[in-house]
Formats: structure tokens, C-alpha cells, sequence
């Protein structure tokens, strides 16, 4: 586990979460928590996760991996700690071979609740983070939207589960979230809008809130590694959008940081230090979450 990195906290932040704010995870469900087993350091393993997450009780979570699928993970966790439910999903980088209808119906057949676009993989992630490759992207040279992902939009729809867009960038998304909507898909998550790599302006938020998608605000944005974006932007684009249209989540498990039940319990506290009260906090951390994988 590799040490503490104050260059990976928040700009003026106490990365930890106090006693107070911690009460207010009973019940909270995170969709967006990394462990180990992974490629790269983790806080914690899946074990270390799913027992911290029951004891400051929470719910449950959703379990990410960037390359592959949680899935056989969150059966074994929900056997080895009842008290809180853990779902998993797969994400369609290119270890399961991008977007991968046969990957996407293995996952649902095994009991997936969330399907993610590409993230590390993408175009628009190569592209930011000035990486090797041309990277995946949903839409075709002539801007329509590939074969493949009309039919893995198909598989999701049958299959009622949660569609995430990953690190697409706001012309894919805009495009994906019209033609899952179209295509029947009822659970959509517009990723983690903040995050630098995507910096979704507010009103094409709105655009896809009043869609029907559930707009993802994530405590990572605040970080450095994320894009060390201010609390208040945050709080003024959950504003804009309404906490009827939002969840909140950490997309913590970096060695640098809180533990992801820590980080969700930080970020209730910012969201009450920022006027917002414990009827909002409740839709956006445990009513919005808890539906879309339910």
C-alpha cells in the first residue's frame, strides 16, 4: 500500500470524515467504489471494503473495475457479508474486448446490474490523458451510432440494468443517452460529470436530466487526480440539475485517499455545510442509487 500523497488531496481540504457525518451513511449506497484485486494500488481489497461498508452502514455499493467484470466478486462479497449488498458490473474497455455485445450478455447472465462504457479505453480518455492509441468510441467516422452498441443498448434494455457512460465524451453521450432512451433502457447514469476528462456543462446536464438520466456528481473531481475541482462547482451543478436527478458518489479506492465509506460520508458533510439539507442528501446518496441497481 503505498503512502499518503498530500499533493492527491483536496485543495484545503481535511481528507478525513468526521464522527457527525459518518452517522449519516446508514443506509447510503456508493455506485461508483474501486479494491483490489486490480492492476493498480488499491486502499483496500474487496474484503477490507465490504466489511468497512457494513460496519458504517451503509447499504451497499457498486464495485468498478476498469478491466473486466466485478460481477463473480459482488456473488462471493453478498455470501460473505449479508449486511450489505454489493453489485457488480462490467466495464467495456478493451480487456473484454470493447464494446462487446457477447461480453455485455455473459455479465447480465451472471447477474450484472450495471454495464459501463469504455472509461480508460475511450477515445475522448486517450485523447485527454495523452495516451497510446486511438482509443473506442460509440459512434461510427460518419457520427451515428455503431451497430454494436445499438445491440448491447438491446441486451441492457431486456435486461433492466443500469447503463453508464464511462469517459465518453458529451457529443457521445448526448448521442447514446437519445438512442438508449429510444431503445427502452429506464436506468442511466451520466458519469461522474466533473471529472476533468468530461467537464459536462450544466445545461447539457439538464438536457439529459429532463431526458430521464440521473446525472453522477463524484468526490474524486475535488481531487487532484480527478481535476481538483472546487466543492462549490459541485454543489452549483447539483443545484442546476435538482437532487431529484443526482447521486453522489465517491469513485474512491486510491491508495491516496479516504476509504471510499469515509469519502461518502465527507462528502454528505460538504454537500450540509453547502445548505443542502438531509431530505436532498437523502434522495441523492440512498433513494436515486439504491433504485438504479435495484
Amino acid at each position: 500500500m503505498s503512502k499518503k500523497s498530500s499533493s492527491l488531496r483536496p485543495r484545503g481540504e481535511d481528507a478525513s470524515a468526521t464522527a457527525t457525518s459518518r452517522c449519516w451513511l446508514n443506509g447510503t449506497f456508493d455506485l461508483h467504489v474501486h479494491a483490489a484485486p486490480d492492476v493498480v494500488p488499491r486502499k483496500l481489497d474487496d474484503l477490507e471494503l465490504v466489511h468497512a461498508a457494513a460496519s458504517a452502514g451503509m447499504h451497499g455499493f457498486l464495485l468498478k473495475s476498469h478491466h473486466g467484470s466485478t460481477v463473480e466478486r459482488a456473488y462471493l462479497l453478498n455470501r460473505i457479508e449479508p449486511r450489505t449488498v454489493v453489485a457488480g458490473g462490467v466495464t467495456l474497455n478493451e480487456p473484454v474486448g470493447g464494446l462487446n455485445p457477447a461480453a455485455v450478455e455473459t455479465a447480465i447472465r451472471l447477474g450484472a446490474r450495471c454495464i459501463w462504457m469504455p472509461t480508460q479505453s475511450a477515445a475522448n480518455h486517450k485523447r485527454h490523458k495523452n495516451k497510446a492509441g486511438v482509443g473506442l468510441s460509440v459512434l461510427t467516422e460518419e457520427g451515428q451510432l455503431a451497430p454494436a452498441v445499438r445491440e448491447i443498448l438491446d441486451l441492457i434494455a431486456a435486461a433492466d440494468v443500469l447503463l453508464a457512460t464511462g469517459h465518453l465524451d458529451t457529443t457521445e453521450v448526448r448521442a447514446l443517452a437519445r438512442a438508449a432512451r429510444r431503445a427502452g433502457l429506464s436506468r442511466i447514469l451520466i458519469s461522474h460529470v466533473e471529472l476533468d476528462e468530461i467537464s459536462m456543462p450544466l445545461d447539457v446536464q439538464l438536457e439529459l436530466a429532463r431526458l430521464g438520466c440521473y446525472i453522477e456528481h463524484s468526490l474524486i473531481a475535488m481531487y487532484r487526480v480527478g481535476g481538483s475541482v472546487p466543492f462549490a462547482t459541485i454543489a452549483d451543478n447539483i443545484r442546476g440539475v435538482g437532487p431529484d436527478s443526482c447521486v453522489i458518489t465517491t469513485d474512491f479506492g486510491q491508495p491516496e485517499q479516504p476509504d471510499p465509506p469515509a469519502g461518502l460520508a465527507r462528502f454528505i458533510e460538504k454537500l450540509a455545510e453547502h445548505g443542502f439539507g438531509p431530505d436532498a442528501i437523502a434522495k441523492m446518496a440512498r433513494t436515486n442509487p439504491r433504485q438504479l441497481v435495484s
